[in-house]
């Protein structure tokens, strides 16, 4: 590490929303001998962290002309989204330029061809924001950048996007597969942890819908038309062929279940 003047040196762990205090050290007016200056120039570049520095990097770009700016996410399957955290540009002239994502209408898709409109949100500026997918099917989601906090450019950028969903899967098999001598409680623990995640993801489901329904009767039109029917996704999956199946389909496997479980993509 080289610093630049001698005192008192506060350490941080800096995130997109906060900056944590780790320690505070004394540094001394002391030099190395011979200076280390041109050493340290070569090892902060680290050139064979370059890919993976490449990887880190946020995300900034600007629309086509005449376009609306958008970066798409895609999944190995349809999952049950259960919510998105989405960490706004937060460089160090943010507070300047303002590329921080602001208005963002959110896609959804099983397919990549079809699209819905799940919401329309605004972003919070330099920090973080954690929106609720209410356990919504999807394969694919799209952010569609309307507009930045800063207005003078049209870049607009995301430092990151973290998604979290509800398995509809057994993931750990207990008891294993042609496991014998197993005891009547062993089976029993499985079917209620079975059970249970029917009945926790079930209740989701149908509070969404609710929701939905609601929203529909209260103002009818395609756009709440096509939300209460994007919100029926919550209960499909796709099968081995890639043919959506019914949720009660997934409580045939036995299993270790958890519910809500969320999981980092």
């Amino acid at each position: 590490m080289l610093l630049e003047r001698p005192g008192e040196l506060t350490l941080e762990h800096r995130t997109p929303a906060r900056a944590h205090p780790l320690a505070t050290v004394m540094v001394s007016d002391e030099r190395d001998t011979p200076p280390l200056e041109e050493q340290f120039t070569v090892l902060r570049r680290a050139p064979e962290l370059a890919v993976e520095r490449e990887q880190l990097d946020a995300w900034l770009a600007a629309p086509p002309e005449g376009e609306v700016l958008w970066i798409q996410f895609a999944f190995p399957r349809v999952y049950k989204l259960y919510d998105a955290t989405i960490f706004n540009s937060n460089t160090q002239f943010e507070a300047l330029l303002g590329y921080g994502a602001k208005d963002v209408t959110i896609e959804t898709s099983v397919d990549g061809a079809e699209w819905t409109v799940f919401a329309d949100v605004e972003l919070a500026r330099a920090a973080e924001t954690t929106l609720d997918m209410a356990g919504i099917g999807a394969k694919f989601v799209r952010l569609m950048i309307n507009s930045n906090w800063g207005g003078m450019f049209p870049d607009s950028g995301l430092a990151e996007v973290a998604f979290t969903y509800v398995p509809a899967q057994a993931r750990l098999i207990a008891p294993a597969n042609g496991a014998t001598g197993v005891s009547p409680a062993a089976v029993l623990e499985t079917y209620a942890d079975i059970a249970q995640a029917g009945y926790a993801d079930s209740l989701m489901t149908a509070r969404a819908l609710s929701d939905a329904v609601d929203a529909l009767i209260a103002a009818p039109s395609p756009e709440t038309l096509a939300a209460a029917r994007a919100v029926l996704f919550a209960q499909l999956v796709n099968d081995p062929g890639g043919e959506p199946t019914r949720d009660a389909a997934w409580r045939d496997a036995r299993g270790v279940w958890t519910s809500p479980s969320r999981t980092r993509y």
